[in-house]
């Protein structure tokens, strides 16, 4: 008896994909107001490489639906790398701009991060085909399926929670806050990937305001 043996994988996963959420927004006023002006885009990280990667895509996004935007790391490669972001920082940022000519500032910065466990079950099929070799007979091949036990393997995710916020700097203090976006990036994998994400789905959703 000559046996010929396959293995194949059935998984129960969670998605392993990166997913992007807006959860939150609130605007003061259509974007409409705005599309004709200077838009300054800032992404507040500790990363460079992150910075540049999200302001990019961001930028991008939004000139894809008729803005006037540019990345800051253009005009302000001098930002603060740190990510905690206070009245005062904001302020800073909002009148190194002013002085600059931009109308608009579109700021992201991130709020939280967690982490946690998720489970992800497996289970494992063997297919084992005995052959049957004898002379003028056919249809002997006879196909047998082994499971194994399931087995679950826990695995460690990363949330992230981002918040959006736009000013009209030419508005006095008060009147300046035009829009606020909370988006969670759910496991995220990619940098590419997740930020080009995480630009359509917040541009979208201040379009559709």
């Amino acid at each position: 008896m000559l046996r010929l043996a396959g293995v194949s994988v059935i998984a129960l996963l969670y998605c392993s994909c990166s997913s992007v959420d807006v959860t939150k927004t609130w605007n003061r006023s259509q974007t409409t107001d705005w599309k004709k002006e200077n838009v300054v885009v800032v992404s507040k990280t500790t990363d460079t490489d992150i910075r540049k990667q999200f302001e990019r895509d961001i930028t991008t996004a939004l000139n894809k639906e008729g803005y006037i935007a540019l990345e800051s790391y253009l005009v302000m490669p001098e930002l603060s790398r740190l990510n905690n972001l206070d009245n005062r920082e904001v302020v800073r940022i909002k009148n190194s701009l002013i002085r600059r000519g931009a109308d608009i500032l579109f700021l992201t910065v991130l709020r939280d991060r967690k982490e946690y466990k998720k489970a992800v079950k497996t289970t494992y099929e063997t297919k084992s085909y005995p052959l049957f070799y004898r002379p003028f007979r056919s249809g002997d091949s006879v196909l047998y399926t082994k499971s194994t036990p399931e087995e679950v393997i826990k695995t460690i995710k990363r949330s992230f929670v981002l918040e959006t916020l736009v000013y009209d700097l030419k508005e006095e203090k008060e009147k300046q806050l035009l829009s606020v976006m909370i988006t969670e990036i759910d496991n995220p994998k990619q940098l590419t990937s997740v930020s080009r994400e995480f630009s359509k789905e917040i541009v979208e959703a201040l379009v559709s305001k």
